[in-house]
């Protein structure tokens, strides 16, 4: 998207950026499946020759209306924004979004592999050890999220005018869609704790009831508040997704994400964010130099690892050490 819109294909170039991603990722998968299946790829004209059961249907029927219902939610502020307002704001909105895509990817990432490990615990009925690996992830996923939240927050103009001037109007979306995200992020992997341990079923209430929430609001507050509309919206469906989610799973497993060590993180963190952001704020002024921006976004994730260490417990510092010797 950078590329081509420093080439001046400006919205062209963003749109073509998003259908050639998806065409790559599409061939990744594939590939994979390929790599992982080698003997027995899967063919569509194929019959499955093995038997479903009707647990395995009702869980593939849940999973399956909860992705479809999350992509019409996750498409729908688009739509009603291009009948709203108008393709300047469309595109404004889009970088805002391209920008903010970057957040979740260590939550997407902990998903991927956390998936499997869910079940087999849940399955093994070993929830203790289950809490212990979901607690410690959500603090991990934290921690490695919040700096590029807060740099994304502080240097919101200068990130924007890589894409052009017209496109530092999204600064203030842009601002309440990493408020969204941050609040997503500090939970972890709490849609999957639900998947995974046989509470697919309020995950899809839950996912019903969010995007049907969520197209009233953009409704109702895009014609009032324009982008900011959008972004107001977005921190309330976070809000009631991952307050909800944390509820049931807590009252139905005994499972939630938050202890002692990982509170402490959070008063940590936040309170950083406070000064770094009133610190922070204006250094590079309009300067969107890429290696700036790059130098800037490596020395906040210096500045909030260093203060990880230092206040972490002897078991996060041990764990650390362990990493660094492999």
């Amino acid at each position: 998207a950078v590329g081509f819109i420093t080439m001046g294909y400006q919205l062209e170039g963003y749109i073509w950026a998003e259908i050639i991603g998806a065409i790559v990722a599409l061939a990744l998968f594939l590939w994979l499946i390929k790599k992982l299946l080698p003997n027995q790829m899967p063919k569509l004209s194929l019959r499955s020759t093995s038997k479903i059961t009707k647990e395995e249907r009702t869980f593939g029927n849940n999973m399956l209306l909860i992705n479809t219902i999350g992509l019409l939610q996750g498409q729908g502020d688009k739509i009603l924004l291009a009948i709203y307002l108008t393709t300047t704001d469309l595109g404004v909105y889009s970088i805002a979004l391209t920008l903010t895509a970057f957040v979740p990817t260590i939550l997407l990432s902990v998903n991927a592999i956390f998936t499997p490990i869910i079940s087999q615990l849940h399955t093994e009925n070993r929830m203790v050890e289950l809490k212990k690996y979901y607690q410690a992830s959500c603090k991990y996923i934290f921690v490695l999220t919040v700096p590029l939240i807060v740099f994304l927050i502080v240097f919101n103009q200068p990130m924007l005018n890589v894409f052009g001037e017209e496109f530092k109007l999204g600064g203030q979306v842009l601002i309440l869609l990493l408020i969204a995200q941050l609040i997503n992020t500090s939970t972890g992997s709490v849609g999957m704790m639900l998947n995974m341990t046989g509470l697919e079923r309020l995950s899809r209430n839950k996912t019903i009831f969010i995007a049907v929430l969520s197209i009233i609001g953009y409704i109702i507050f895009i014609p009032m508040y324009g982008l900011i509309g959008i972004g107001l919206v977005k921190i309330i469906a976070m809000t009631l997704q991952s307050g909800y989610s944390v509820f049931m799973l807590y009252s139905k497993q005994r499972i939630q994400p938050f202890n002692k060590s990982y509170l402490k993180m959070v008063i940590l963190f936040l309170v950083s964010a406070v000064a770094y952001y009133y610190l922070g704020n204006g250094i590079l002024g309009e300067n969107n130099s890429a290696l700036w921006l790059f130098i800037g976004l490596c020395v906040t994730y210096v500045i909030f690892m260093v203060l990880f260490i230092l206040f972490s417990t002897q078991q996060d510092k041990q764990f650390i050490m362990s990493l660094i010797k492999k």
